[in-house]
C-alpha cells in the first residue's frame, strides 16, 4: 500500500486574519482540524508547511525572550473547562500559574491581586471562586 495515498491532512489551506481588539472562535465538526490550528497558532505544534505570522513576524522564528512575550499575547481557551482545568488545583493556582511563568511574579500579596484582577476582568467574583475547585465551579 502507498502510504502517500493514505495520508490524512487534519488542516489543508487554511488562511485568515485577527485584528487588534478581534476575537476569533474556531468551529467545526469533531477532527476537523481546530485543535490543530490553535496548536500551531500557540506555537505548541509547528505546521508543516506555510507561516504564522503575529505582528509583522514569523512565530517560528521566535525563541527566549520574544517567544515569553509572544505568550503573553496569545493563549489558547478551552471549550471544556473540566478537559482543561488540573481537578486537582484550584482557581487561584491555575490562574497564578501563568503569572509566575510569564512575569515571573512570585510574592503572594502581587500574585493575589493579579488573580483577583484577572477574575473581575472575566466577571466572576474573586471571593467566590478563587479558592474552589473546577468541580465546584458552575458550567455557565
Amino acid at each position: 500500500m502507498n502510504s502517500a495515498k493514505n495520508l490524512i491532512r487534519a488542516v489543508n489551506g487554511v488562511s485568515f486574519k485577527v485584528f487588534s481588539s478581534e476575537f476569533i472562535s474556531l468551529v467545526g465538526e469533531s477532527g476537523s482540524g481546530k485543535t490543530m490550528v490553535a496548536k500551531c497558532i500557540a506555537k505548541i505544534v509547528s505546521p508543516e508547511s506555510g507561516s504564522i505570522m503575529f505582528e509583522g513576524k514569523d512565530i517560528s522564528k521566535l525563541s527566549g525572550s520574544k517567544l515569553k512575550e509572544y505568550h503573553c499575547n496569545v493563549q489558547i481557551v478551552y471549550q471544556d473547562p473540566y478537559k482543561s482545568l488540573n481537578p486537582r488545583q484550584d482557581v487561584f493556582t491555575t490562574v497564578s500559574a501563568p503569572i509566575r511563568k510569564l512575569r515571573g511574579e512570585r510574592g503572594k500579596e502581587k500574585l493575589v491581586t493579579f488573580v483577583q484582577d484577572v477574575l473581575r476582568e472575566v466577571g466572576l467574583n474573586p471571593n467566590g471562586v478563587m479558592h474552589r475547585f473546577p468541580h465546584q465551579l458552575s458550567d455557565g
